[in-house]
């Protein structure tokens, strides 16, 4: 497993192990198909299912700004022209790393999910952010939405298919403030050491001291 939530999302539940075990070059030949079209700046379909369009609903929807989700990540004006460009992204799932970009440049969406991955980046919201602005989307027939009419190839089927409400919100609200909107930061309850193995502290065992509830009450 390289990027973040590729499993997760858009494997089923019975292919997870055989995907984690394909090695990554046979990646696109094996799993392109469970990835959905990218929105791009051309209405496809006669909706307005554009990039803009989505930007639209999820204004609408109020799920663009604190408390109710977060920031857009993508202009409205975002000039993709592939619909391939998700598939491009994601596989093969291989952590990408440009050495050339800065410590603190995710990269985000430049040739992956982002560029290499920190213990401390927002590792979620970053695939969160990106999948609910670009992953196409058929919305049920008469609802008037972007995208709507009966189901097609290539698109995240609502509401038979659940991962739309997954993408919808672009955050998990592990910490339900203004932090969702860093994405250089995942709100870890403790400090991410800055030496090897980098990893935080473990919290004491319970009934250890300095863990909750020491000293026992007899």
């Amino acid at each position: 497993m390289g990027q973040q939530l590729i499993n997760t999302v858009f494997i089923p539940g019975p292919l997870k192990d055989e995907f984690n075990e394909t090695i990554p070059s046979e990646d696109v030949a094996k799993w392109s198909h469970l990835v959905p079209d990218a929105l791009t700046t051309t209405d496809n379909d006669g909706t307005g299912n554009t990039i803009a369009g989505r930007v639209a609903v999820l204004n609408a929807l109020g799920v663009t700004s604190l408390p109710n989700g977060a920031p857009l990540l993508l202009p409205a004006s975002f000039p993709n022209t592939n619909r391939n460009l998700l598939r491009a992204a994601i596989l093969p799932d291989v952590l990408r790393l440009d050495l050339d970009l800065a410590p603190n440049d995710l990269g985000v969406g430049q040739f992956g999910l982002q560029n290499g991955r920190r213990l401390g980046d927002d590792a979620t919201d970053i695939a969160l952010r990106l999948l609910r602005q670009l992953a196409d989307v058929n919305f049920p027939s008469g609802s008037g939405l972007p995208g709507s009419g009966p189901a097609r190839a290539g698109a995240l089927n609502f509401p038979a298919d659940r991962r739309v409400f997954l993408v919808l919100q672009g955050t998990d609200f592990y910490e339900p403030d203004a932090s969702v909107t860093d994405l250089s930061g995942a709100g870890n309850e403790k400090a991410i050491l800055s030496v090897f193995p980098y990893f935080p502290t473990p919290h004491p065992l319970p009934g250890a001291p300095g863990s909750i509830g020491y000293p026992p009450v007899l």
